[in-house]
């Protein structure tokens, strides 16, 4: 939590000196951090329905009080790590076939999502090792306009086919831009590990 409140505090910082270079954002006061805001659940979704198009351009649209809202909204506060359930499929009798995936969900203060980051992994053993190439997918999504999903920073992979375990490791990047400064940036990792038992075990790091 104390490095979400320092990038906060660092984003707030970057708008005020966006000010003094004779930028177009106001300086920033503290936001007010009630979720239920109607000001908060309307913004939130402007903000949403806004993906895809030009952040600077919406941004600059914005009144001051919004501009200074939104930096509120788009600065990330906490995270928390999901796993899917196991999903089984008999291939053969001596075949099992196992999938799970884990995704790291990035919030902001008023714990609205900003993105999101998921790998999975599906593999298939007879008890004693793992009997087919393994699958490894890896997907990034953010949910609102000025965060960008940059893609896959590093990716390793050990074990497998004709192993008892195999281990699947991925790190993606993310990174929120206004005006052309980098105001937050996020790098999830996932690590997964699944055993020819029909086991599994995972990390995460922020």
């Amino acid at each position: 939590m104390k490095k979400y409140r320092l990038i906060f505090c660092l984003a707030m910082v970057i708008v005020s000196l966006l000010v003094v270079m004779g930028g177009s954002v106001q300086a920033a006061t503290p936001p007010d951090t009630n979720v239920n805001s109607v000001a908060v659940q309307n913004l939130y979704s402007k903000l949403v329905q806004a993906k895809g198009q030009d952040f600077d351009s919406f941004y600059a649209k914005l009144s001051t009080a919004d501009q200074q809202l939104a930096i509120s909204i788009l600065t990330p506060a906490s995270s928390e790590v999901t796993k899917t359930p196991l999903n089984s499929q008999l291939m053969s009798p001596m075949d099992t076939g196992l999938q799970f995936a884990v995704t790291t969900n990035l919030y902001d203060i008023y714990h609205l999502l900003i993105a999101q980051y998921s790998q999975g992994v599906t593999w298939y053993f007879n008890g004693t090792i793992i009997t087919q190439p393994p699958g490894v997918a890896v997907a990034g999504n953010t949910d609102i306009i000025g965060w960008t999903y940059k893609g896959v920073l590093y990716q390793s992979q050990m074990g497998g086919q004709y192993y008892s375990y195999f281990t699947a490791y991925s790190q993606g990047s993310f990174n929120l831009t206004v005006l052309g400064i980098t105001v937050s940036t996020w790098y999830p990792a996932i690590l997964q590990n699944v055993y020819a038992n029909g086991t599994d075990s995972y990390q995460t790091w922020q």
